[in-house]
């Protein structure tokens, strides 16, 4: 529900009545979908897997596999916290850059 109104989402599937809850069908696996997608879009502008314009097959997945290894190591960061003690020295010095890299452009 939205400050406009209500926000109905509806999905269309050859399932047989009764045979799954739509909401945890939306939920579960429609969201997850949008979710993956996300993720897609994420290595292909960050770590750009999108760039496959080599005359050779072989070079273009070259380039894949590379930005796959990429994702693969980035990925699991995405989920680090750095936590500084209140009286570290450093700490406005790491709060400068990280507001810095904030507003860096992924790609030029």
């Amino acid at each position: 529900h939205l400050r406009k109104g209500a926000n109905l989402r509806f999905i269309v599937t050859n399932l047989p009545d009764g045979c799954a809850d739509p909401s945890a069908l939306y939920e579960d696996h429609y969201c997850a979908c949008g979710e993956m997608e996300n993720r897609i879009k994420e290595q292909q502008l960050g770590l750009f897997a999108d760039r496959t314009s080599t005359h050779h097959l072989s070079s273009d997945q070259l380039r894949l596999w590379f930005s796959t290894a990429a994702y693969t190591l980035i990925n699991p960061l995405r989920r680090v916290l750095i936590h500084f003690a209140s009286a570290c020295p450093y700490q406005p010095l790491f709060q400068k850059v990280w507001q810095r890299l904030q507003h860096c452009p992924l790609r030029r």
